[in-house]
């Protein structure tokens, strides 16, 4: 089996997103690919007693058919930059120790295949699959222990098929899908251990689905979301380790085109009514419609030094104090900064 590996996908990947990372590195530990870097051992094309020992790059329907008697893969799956249209022969597969790479793929249209698929002992990356409609081979996937990311597929409507979806050990970064208009798929899901990034998503309304989420270790960013009404599934989440931003990212020296990274039909964030510690920077800033933000009143420390809640022309300026008067009796000293909001009530 000629599992012969490119990494011109994964290459393609970064120049693509090269800005994209510049302005998160400081907020969040992606660990794409991380400590545990990619190694492979030359397969013997066997998978005996149902496991296989090494890390396989699927290129053609044959490799696919070559892994039907597998149950266990200790290495990655690779399936990258090919014109699969389907992977169904890998439909015995319950566990991966190791990264399950899903990208630039551009016929591929349905992720069936992985029907009992129930651990991923490292990432789950799938970015760039034009033709991907939805995620129903995960129905049976339960666990990830890094990162779950969904990236620039898009035509991708759905994440239904990670209803099952309990615990993701790292950071769940759903960015740039263009068609994805929910994530209610991942109801199940009770921990994000480290961050949440929900970024550049035209069509998506609503965030429900987070609802089990109480609290991450690393930083919260959301923004880019043009369709985002409410941030409602975040009603659950009482801390924040690192940084919050609901809109553009202010403190980085690499921000580029601030303005677009807003949520511009984002009214409210009551939601965040038991939010009550942030362990980095507060930044709300370049959300056109947003007019309250009383779901941070009981916001009572904020570890940053910079908050900046700007660029929000229909916020009252007086409700954006009355937020910064109320941190700063909690002992807060550091860098503000308020313009842009609507300053035309007079603040008693």
């Amino acid at each position: 089996m000629p599992f012969t590996h490119t990494i011109s996908g994964r290459a393609k990947y970064i120049l693509y997103l090269f800005p994209f990372y510049l302005l998160y590195m400081s907020a969040c530990d992606f660990e794409l690919f991380g400590s545990d870097k990619i190694t492979f051992k030359e397969c013997d094309d066997s998978c005996d007693d149902g496991i296989m020992d090494c890390s396989v790059d699927l290129k053609k329907p044959q490799d696919v058919g070559e892994l039907s008697e597998c149950i266990e893969i200790n290495g990655n799956i690779i399936i990258e930059d090919t014109f699969l249209e389907e992977v169904k022969d890998l439909s015995n597969i319950e566990y991966i120790n190791g990264n399950l790479i899903i990208s630039g793929n551009s016929l591929l249209n349905s992720s069936n295949g992985f029907d009992k698929l129930k651990r991923i002992d490292g990432r789950l990356f799938i970015f760039n699959n034009e033709s991907l409609v939805d995620l129903d081979g995960f129905q049976s996937l339960e666990y990830i222990e890094k990162s779950l990311t969904i990236d620039s597929n898009e035509i991708l409507s759905d994440i239904n098929g990670l209803h099952k979806l309990d615990y993701v050990g790292n950071c769940l970064i759903v960015h740039n899908n263009e068609s994805l208009s929910d994530i209610t798929g991942l109801t199940n899901l009770s921990q994000i251990a480290y961050c949440i990034y929900i970024t550049g998503n035209d069509s998506l309304e609503n965030i429900d689905g987070l609802e089990n989420i109480t609290s991450v270790e690393g930083s919260t960013i959301i923004e880019g979301n043009t369709s985002l009404m409410n941030i409602n599934g975040l009603k659950n989440i009482n801390k924040v380790g690192k940084d919050l931003f609901i809109g553009c990212d202010p403190f980085n020296e690499y921000q580029f085109h601030c303005y677009s990274k807003g949520n511009d039909s984002l009214h409210s964030i009551t939601a965040l009514n038991k939010l009550s510690s942030v362990g980095g920077n507060l930044s709300i800033q370049f959300n056109k419609v947003l007019d309250d933000i009383d779901g941070l009143m009981n916001l009572e420390h904020v570890g940053g030094t910079q908050i900046k809640i700007s660029n929000n022309p229909q916020l009252s300026i007086c409700d954006v104090e009355d937020l910064l008067d109320n941190i700063k009796s909690n002992g807060w000293t550091g860098e503000e900064s308020l313009n842009g909001n609507n300053e035309e009530d007079n603040c008693i």
